[in-house]
C-alpha cells in the first residue's frame, strides 16, 4: 500500500511539474507578443486561440475519453489494442472531414463571424492547428493511461518550449507578426502529433471495428457541448470585468 502511495505521489509530481513548466513559457511569450505585435495583431491571435479551442472539442467528439472508457473495460490486450487503433483511425477520419468541411465552408462563416479577421491565412492556420491538435490528443490520453507520466510532461512541454522558440524567430527576428506566431503553434504541433502518433501505432492494432468505432463515438459526443460550456465557464469572468 505505502508502495502505491509513493508511484502515485512520484507521478503526481511529474504532471505537477509539467503543469508548471508550460504554464512558464506561456508566461514568457507574453511580453514577447506585446512587445513585437500590434494591437491589431494580438486581437487576431486572441480570436484564433479561441476558435482552435472551440473547434477542438468539436473535432476530438470526445473519442479520447471514450477510447479510456472501453480500454479500462477489458483486461484483453488485445481487444486494448484494437480498441485504440480503432478509435485513432475513427479520430483520423472524422477530423479530416471536418476540416474540408469547415475549409470550404469557413471563408463564408468567417465573413460572418469575424469581419475583421481574414479567414487566409490567420482563421485557415487555426484550422489546420486544430486538426494536429485532435490528432495529438488520444496519444497523449494514452499515455495518461498506460502511466507514463515522463512521456506525457515531456511532449506537452517539449511542444510549448518549440513553440515559444520558433515564436521568437518567426515573431521578433522575421517579424512576421501574428502570421508567425500561428506557423510557429502549427509546426510545433504537427511534430508534435506525428511523433506521439508514431509511438501510439507501435502499440494500437489498426484493425478497424464498427462496433467499437459506432459506441465510442455515442459515448463522446455528449461530451462535446460539456466542453464548450466549460470553456465558456472560464472566460465567463471577462464579461465581468
Amino acid at each position: 500500500m505505502l508502495q502505491r502511495v509513493r508511484y502515485l505521489a512520484g507521478q503526481s509530481v511529474i504532471y505537477g511539474l509539467g503543469t508548471i513548466l508550460t504554464q512558464g513559457i506561456a508566461f514568457f511569450l507574453i511580453p514577447l507578443y506585446t512587445r513585437y505585435l500590434t494591437p491589431d495583431a494580438y486581437g487576431i491571435l486572441s480570436i484564433t486561440s479561441a476558435v482552435s479551442t472551440v473547434l477542438l472539442s468539436i473535432f476530438s467528439l470526445g473519442l479520447p475519453s471514450a477510447a479510456l472508457r472501453f480500454y479500462f473495460d477489458t483486461s484483453d490486450e488485445e481487444r486494448k489494442r484494437a480498441i485504440i487503433g480503432t478509435v485513432w483511425l475513427t479520430s483520423c477520419a472524422t477530423s479530416a472531414g471536418l476540416t474540408v468541411v469547415f475549409l470550404l465552408c469557413g471563408p463564408s462563416l468567417s465573413h460572418w463571424a469575424f469581419p475583421d479577421v481574414p479567414f487566409y491565412p490567420y482563421l485557415a492556420l487555426a484550422l489546420a492547428i486544430t486538426c494536429f491538435q485532435t490528432l495529438r490528443t488520444l496519444p497523449m490520453a494514452f499515455f495518461r493511461a498506460r502511466e507514463h507520466p515522463t512521456r506525457f510532461v515531456t511532449f506537452s512541454t517539449g511542444t510549448f518550449l518549440l513553440t515559444a522558440l520558433l515564436s521568437i524567430l518567426m515573431v521578433a527576428l522575421m517579424r512576421l507578426g501574428a502570421r508567425g506566431a500561428l506557423v510557429a503553434r502549427l509546426i510545433a504541433y504537427a511534430i508534435s502529433a506525428v511523433a506521439t502518433t508514431v509511438l501510439l501505432l507501435s502499440y494500437a492494432k489498426l484493425d478497424f471495428r464498427f462496433r467499437v468505432a459506432h459506441a465510442a463515438i455515442l459515448f463522446g459526443v455528449p461530451l462535446v457541448p460539456a466542453g464548450l460550456f466549460a470553456w465558456m465557464l472560464r472566460l465567463s469572468d471577462r464579461i465581468v470585468m
